[in-house]
């Protein structure tokens, strides 16, 4: 069953698959942001940082949250979106807290991903490194892969 249309998403026009891979605990819940790229990089090197909605489409991130229930790879429901050019992250949230936990030498404490990454990186992504472009009635299936320190 497709996630809901967020609200200043009616005229939504895509659709997004997204499978994530490596989950080694059934714990917590996903995390995951859509986001243009104003609102990508208005957020981004922000620890524990929380998105505020924004009025318009093009600066805004869609934040969905789905449990975990399986290890290995887990096939989230489809996001209904629009077209566009959009970047993926996520992190697996062990606490319900709804942010990624840091320890004291700042590194992540949750296991987090972004679309086209596979290893870990040195500092956030940039947003032309890991953005995707969805068409007008495309249906896009992507896949990130969790990253763990």
């Amino acid at each position: 069953m497709p996630w809901d249309i967020p609200p200043g998403m009616e005229q939504a026009d895509a659709v997004l698959e997204i499978t994530v891979e490596k989950i080694k605990k059934r714990k917590g819940h996903l995390n995951v942001e859509v986001c243009s790229e104003e609102a990508y990089n208005k957020n981004s090197g922000k620890k524990n940082s929380q998105q505020q909605p924004e009025e318009t489409i093009n600066t805004s991130c869609i934040t969905i949250s789905e449990a975990v229930i399986n290890r290995g790879a887990q096939k989230l429901p489809p996001l209904k979106l629009a077209s566009g050019t959009w970047a993926v992250r996520l992190h697996q949230d062990y606490d319900g807290d709804e942010r990624m936990d840091y320890n004291f030498l700042g590194l992540p404490k949750e296991p987090f991903g972004f679309y086209r990454i596979k290893r870990i990186p040195f500092s956030e992504p940039k947003f032309k490194r890991i953005n995707l472009t969805v068409g007008v009635g495309e249906h896009a299936e992507i896949t990130v892969r969790l990253i763990r320190f």
